[in-house]
């Protein structure tokens, strides 16, 4: 089994740290908005499976809460199916929710 270098234990550290705060921010809240819009250039595939990650934990956390929560998105999904970025958002745009 290859060992992991530094660079990779800090992204890996770093990583469960996220996962843990954005799980404790969804349980705070009732209004969740997704908004990450596009992966960069040459990032698909790391991008496709952090967003994955972070589906499975609003899924999680929206099941397992005793309130109501809504996970929204602005718009309509990007060309390649993730909820628009904020800086993507218009006047124009409607407030929906992103798991129906």
């Amino acid at each position: 089994m290859p060992v992991a270098s530094p660079s990779d234990r800090l992204f890996l550290h770093n990583e469960v740290i996220n996962d843990r705060i954005i799980r404790d921010e969804i349980k705070e809240a009732d209004y969740i908005f997704c908004a990450w819009g596009e992966p960069p250039e040459g990032m698909y595939d790391l991008y496709s499976s952090r967003v994955e990650t972070v589906l499975r934990i609003l899924r999680e956390e929206i099941m397992s809460s005793k309130n109501k929560k809504y996970a929204l998105k602005v718009g309509e999904i990007s060309k390649k199916g993730y909820p628009k970025h904020c800086l993507a958002w218009s006047y124009k745009d409607e407030i929906k929710n992103l798991l129906e």
